[in-house]
């Protein structure tokens, strides 16, 4: 088994370390993450003291593995924000996006065109139901004044004779 030498890791350990920076999500913590990595390697690169230099690359490989959970973390953070952030102008002049009875704007304009239309229907139902009514009634009482049909006149015929 090769043995890998302090330089070596050291080099490993700022790869990993630069890499995660690249996946970070957002610009701001690419560019803190790289910088403070580079400042870090830049300060220990020539440091000759054994003790610092086991230490500085133990603290590199804890970083390594802090960074892969808070980008994690970001992650999920950020899916979840990007499900629920609705842009939003809070100065415009809008109607509420939800009416009295708590539908959203659409749903309730919707709800409104149905109802009008089913009173619309009613309406229409109601002038037919009359307007036969109306017929039916007209040619009753017209039969039964005698200017009916035939038979209404042989009734009347019979009754005076």
């Amino acid at each position: 088994m090769a043995t890998v030498t302090r330089p070596e890791r050291a080099r490993s350990l700022l790869r990993q370390l630069l890499r995660t920076a690249r996946s970070m999500p957002t610009p701001e913590r690419r560019a803190v993450v790289r910088n403070r990595t580079m400042a870090e390697y830049r300060a220990m690169q020539h440091a000759t003291d054994e003790a610092k230099i086991d230490e500085a690359l133990v603290l590199a490989e804890v970083q390594v593995e802090n960074l892969a959970i808070q980008l994690e973390h970001l992650r999920t953070q950020q899916a979840r924000r990007n499900q629920v952030l609705v842009p939003v102008d809070i100065h415009a002049q809008r109607r509420p996006a939800v009416d009295p009875e708590g539908l959203t704007t659409r749903a309730a304009d919707q709800r409104r065109r149905d109802l009008e239309r089913a009173q619309l229907r009613e309406r229409v139902r109601a002038q037919l139901a009359a307007a036969r009514a109306g017929t039916t009634a007209a040619g009753s009482a017209a039969s039964a004044s005698g200017r009916g049909g035939g038979d209404a006149a042989v009734g009347v015929n019979k009754a005076s004779s």
